[in-house]
């Protein structure tokens, strides 16, 4: 019993002397790694440099990179992370969500990595779209997550980072014009035509002229640039946003209305007017905005009959009357007085909604109601 009690102690001294020595290791185990800062021209293939120095006895690790993905792309998987050092040349990597890249290795050999050394290129394209990559300002920082960071020891200890961010920066900064448009027409940018956004490598003055489309003005520009000016100077010295509206000259287009009105000499509100083979809703009779020339209409409603005409519109706005014809007692607008006007009549004078029903011409009499009256005077027209 007294030699087991004595084993039992040794093991425990044993175990706090380990604890301790890991404890001290740890303490000690510090190491800093590196990003490199690149400059670069759009379309460039770059290699940016991870590097670590103060490592020793490493057995393991885990390191992620973000990047901007509107001013970088990867090339491919295969292409991604090149020249891995010879002691981690079995690392696996992946790209992540398309904005991270994510390196791992282990090894039952642990490593010493030799200070400043460099242990893998992470390979891009600089600006390979000159639109995006310009607002995003023609740089992406490239830089370690450092919670998901983590380099370790065979015995499991993690070494203490130090970490040192980097980026790829453009040698000159890009610079965007977007130019947005309201109404026909168009924008030159020094005598081309504009139709997507531009992107300039240098600073430059540019002219903008604004061209309205037929029938159509300028009605000035807004954003960066502002007033009636035409054409007009922008300097290209950082990313630019204009706005350019054109109007509709109405200088020389037209009013048409409609008068419309029954053999009562009374307004009919809900009679539809097409216009050029264009139907519009009931009670619209003036129509704007309309050039000179020749335009056939119709005048349509169930209770009087259609109307079919032309007309010539000048260089004045015009008002067209009309008068609906149709008959007094023609209380379903069929264009006959018969017995079927009496039925409707009295099917309405008793509280039914016969459809259709005319009123102005079931209203005889014109004093304002469909009654009796009406009624007979109605079946006096058969006799």
């Amino acid at each position: 019993m007294k030699n087991a009690l004595t084993c039992i102690a040794l093991i425990l001294a044993l175990l706090r002397v380990l604890s301790v020595s890991a404890a001290n290791n740890k303490n000690d185990l510090t190491g800093s790694i590196s990003i490199e800062t690149v400059e670069a021209l759009p379309g460039d293939i770059v290699d940016v440099a991870v590097t670590a120095t103060g490592f020793s006895g490493v057995a393991a690790f885990d390191c992620y990179i973000s990047f901007d993905n509107h001013v970088l792309d990867t090339i491919d998987l295969q292409n991604t992370v090149i020249n891995l050092h010879p002691s981690i040349a079995g690392a696996f990597f992946n790209v992540i969500n398309g904005d991270k890249i994510a390196v791992t290795w282990n090894s039952m050999n642990p490593v010493t990595i030799p200070d400043g050394q460099k242990l893998f290129d992470l390979r891009f394209v600089f600006c390979s779209e000159l639109y995006p990559c310009a607002l995003s300002g023609t740089a992406s920082p490239v830089e370690f997550v450092e919670n998901l960071t983590h380099f370790t020891t065979a015995e499991f200890v993690e070494i203490d980072l130090e970490y040192n961010h980097g980026g790829v920066y453009a040698v000159n900064p890009l610079r965007a014009l977007t130019i947005n448009q309201v109404g026909s027409g168009m924008v030159t940018v020094d005598d081309v035509t504009y139709s997507e956004p531009l992107v300039f490598t240098e600073e430059m003055s540019l002219t903008l002229e604004a061209f309205p489309g037929l029938d159509y003005i300028f009605d000035g520009w807004s954003g960066d640039i502002s007033g009636m000016e035409n054409p007009v100077e922008l300097l290209m010295d950082e990313n630019k946003m204009v706005n350019v509206t054109f109007l509709q000259d109405l200088s020389e287009l037209y009013i048409l209305s409609f008068d419309v009105t029954n053999f009562f000499d009374e307004d009919v509100e809900d009679a539809v007017i097409v216009l050029d083979g264009e139907s519009h809703a009931p009670g619209q009779y003036v129509f704007d905005a309309l050039e000179p020339g020749h335009y056939t209409y119709s005048v349509l409603h169930p209770c009087y009959q259609d109307i079919v005409q032309e007309l010539i519109l000048l260089d004045d706005d015009m008002i067209i009357f009309i008068q609906l014809e149709g008959f007094p007692g023609d209380a379903n607008g069929d264009g006959e007085l018969n017995v079927l006007d009496v039925i409707t009549m009295a099917s309405y004078y008793t509280g039914n909604n016969p459809h259709p029903f005319c009123f102005h011409n079931a209203d005889i009499n014109q004093d304002g109601a469909v009654n009796v009256m009406d009624i007979i005077l109605l079946i006096g027209f058969f006799r």
